[in-house]
């Protein structure tokens, strides 16, 4: 019998309340977002306090995405369940205590929050000047320019990110010289015409667009991770040639064929929540082969 006042019936009662499908559910969708905003930090003190060991909390980012995210996988709920009922049989303090912080996670205050929409006048103070220094536009001309627009390009996305408003062009020489990650997220953008100049990108995020095709995408051999949750993507065909990619978020759009996936050798993780996915045994065979799928 359990002292109702001791440390082990605390934790209990704590576990209990989160040890759920839900509760998994939202922490893989939060490791996916700290790691899309590169909080390399925060996910670090997480796997330390769940005891993942100090092979794994020093390991490359996406190692350390992969063994989080296999660990809070809503399917690993039965196998948590065994460890919290076996901990309580052993009173085990230290195993309940790493299933607490386990289920504990919480996004970090300092990650920056994702744009939700695209609003010239967010830039005006940063960007634009009204002084007429050549190479710069004032606040007329930015408004005019956008006013009539039913959405930015992918090359106006590329621009705002790296230069704000200067009134200047980037080349395909220039686009092939990006490197590392790329946001372009929350731009309202129709496609990405222009992104197959930009051959040495390692992460694409284009969520929340409207995005309706991905073929842009099909001649990147650099690709790593790639983000295109809440478009309206239907084909991705595309991605099945993109040998490099290891980690993919479709979460939100209309995918119903999943086969493509099945070609990427060196994929890790994907999550395709919220698509009509049709032929459920093809999820099965990607487990198969070791991808992480959230569902």
């Amino acid at each position: 019998m359990i002292d109702p006042v001791s440390p082990i019936a605390t934790l209990k009662e704590s576990v209990e309340k989160q040890l759920t499908s839900a509760r998994l559910q939202e922490l893989t969708r939060l490791v996916i977002e700290a790691h899309r905003g590169g909080d390399v930090a925060l996910l670090r003190a997480y796997a330390e306090r769940a005891g993942l060991g100090p092979e794994v909390v020093s390991a490359p980012a996406r190692t350390l995405f992969y063994r989080i995210v296999a660990m809070v996988h809503p399917d690993k709920l039965p196998h948590l369940c065994g460890d919290f009922r076996s901990a309580i049989e052993r009173e085990d303090v230290q195993a309940l205590e790493k299933l607490s912080s386990l289920l504990a996670f919480r996004r970090s205050a300092s990650v920056p929050k994702r744009r939700v929409d695209f609003d010239i006048r967010d830039y005006r103070e940063e960007h634009i000047w009204d002084d007429g220094i050549w190479g710069c536009v004032d606040d007329a001309d930015v408004e005019s320019r956008w006013e009539d627009a039913e959405g930015l390009s992918f090359l106006d996305a590329v621009k705002l990110d790296s230069v704000g408003n200067l009134d200047i062009e980037i080349s395909p020489f220039e686009l092939s010289h990006l490197d590392g990650p790329l946001d372009v997220s929350h731009y309202g953008l129709y496609d990405l015409d222009g992104f197959e100049f930009c051959t040495n990108i390692s992460a694409l995020d284009a969520s929340w667009n409207n995005l309706t095709s991905v073929g842009e995408l099909g001649s990147s051999d650099h690709l790593v991770e790639l983000y295109l949750a809440g478009n309206g993507i239907c084909d991705i065909t595309p991605l099945a040639g993109i040998s490099s990619l290891e980690i993919i978020d479709l979460e939100d759009n209309e995918i119903e064929d999943i086969a493509p996936l099945l070609e990427l050798a060196a994929l890790r993780f994907v999550n395709l929540r919220g698509n009509p996915i049709e032929e459920r045994h093809l999820v099965d065979d990607l487990i198969q082969t070791g991808v992480v799928v959230v569902l």
